[in-house]
């Protein structure tokens, strides 16, 4: 086993110490609760987490709070004092104030904009972040597309995984029924607050081809026709093991880095894939995907 000198050290126990702060957010997290769980005094933490992360300790759990909170409020309709609670603020006056301070915007207009600012959302600590995509801004004429849409459900805290699973069967089944030596369609996606549960939100997806092309797997429910309008454009080639945490990036990582605010509408991934003879699972066959984000 390689050792560490001290500054790895370091950064492999602060990084730790972020994955448990991570999964502890909805708690109190008091600065001396997080040098016990450390075995550090307050004093010497804060000076380490500093040197490591480069901001102060409590200012990154508060920030991190705020940002959590964020999400909830644009992706479910859980009452605004239930989420204050849930990431022990003392009361509503309390997350309200440092919501808006942080963000510019009280809690409710911030859910009832018809845009969502993702400006001001604080990212998890990387102590090695990852290439940031380039960001195309590209404006998209109108296009009509036949697709089958599906309807989906699930509580935000299960929102990675259930993604992961729904995306990942949909793409596995279309790379499997294609016959054609290269493979192009478009995936639909929609999300909304669930209006049967708080705490919970619906997920369209869509299978969509457009109307002068034959992709024989998708079977049409209806005409799709999508305006023209103003995109921020990320592209990612791999596999779909990858994907799904790609798609998260966009938008807890490079939207908000680029300052953008997402508009009503449909984002777009566009996926591309060339068969290769003789593979038995081609769903794990490498492919590019352009994403699509209508952005204001």
């Amino acid at each position: 086993m390689p050792i560490l000198d001290e500054k790895s050290f370091h950064e492999r126990f602060i990084y730790d110490l972020l994955t448990w702060m991570e999964d502890n957010l909805h708690t109190k997290l008091f600065i001396t609760d997080i040098a016990t769980r450390a075995g550090y005094s307050p004093w010497h933490l804060q000076k380490l987490f500093k040197m490591v992360t480069r901001v102060s300790l409590g200012e990154y759990v508060k920030n991190r709070k705020l940002s959590r909170a964020a999400l909830v409020l644009r992706l479910t309709r859980l009452p605004i004092i239930d989420v204050a609670h849930f990431y022990s603020f003392d009361s509503q006056q309390t997350f309200s104030r440092a919501f808006k301070k942080h963000f510019h915007i009280t809690p409710a207009t911030y859910r009832q904009s018809s845009d969502w600012p993702l400006a001001g959302i604080s990212l998890p600590f990387h102590l090695q972040p990852s290439s940031v995509p380039a960001v195309d801004i590209v404006l998209r004429s109108k296009i009509c597309l036949l697709g089958k849409t599906e309807q989906h459900f699930s509580p935000i805290a299960h929102i990675s995984s259930a993604l992961n699973t729904i995306r990942g069967k949909l793409l596995r089944r279309i790379f499997s029924q294609v016959k054609k030596e290269t493979t192009e369609f478009c995936l639909l996606t929609q999300s909304r607050p669930d209006d049967d549960k708080e705490d919970g939100l619906k997920i369209n997806f869509t299978l969509a081809s457009m109307l002068n092309e034959n992709l024989h797997p998708i079977s049409s429910d209806n005409q799709i026709i999508i305006g023209p309008g103003r995109y921020a454009k990320f592209s990612y080639e791999g596999n779909i093991i990858g994907l799904n945490e790609f798609i998260m990036a966009v938008y807890l990582e490079y939207l908000p880095m680029y300052k953008l605010s997402r508009r009503i509408g449909y984002d777009i991934e566009h996926y591309t894939q060339k068969s290769v003879n003789g593979t038995e699972e081609k769903s794990w066959l490498q492919f590019h995907c352009d994403y699509f984000v209508p952005v204001t």
